[in-house]
């Protein structure tokens, strides 16, 4: 099976800035599927991510960055990118 990465870095993109947006109009943004439900904050960070077969939460106690970008050299959450 062929991926056509552009495509799929677009649509990655276009998904994220929706989710995103969504987020920091509200309080929080629940998107769930069959098998896990992802919850974030208006900061855009994931508060919680649950395996809804087992009930498990993968993020655990401190909320983890949805979107992690380098920025001079370092590994930071988009949320804390400040413009150049």
């Amino acid at each position: 099976m062929h991926i056509n990465k552009p495509i799929l870095m677009a649509t990655c993109a276009w998904m994220m800035g929706s989710l995103l947006l969504a987020a920091v109009q509200a309080e929080e943004f629940v998107f769930e599927t069959a098998t896990a439900r992802l919850v974030l904050d208006n900061r855009g960070m994931c508060t919680s991510l649950r395996d809804k077969a087992s009930s498990a939460e993968w993020i655990g106690d401190k909320p983890a960055a949805f979107i992690t970008i380098r920025q001079n050299g370092a590994a930071c959450a988009a949320t804390r990118t400040a413009p150049p």
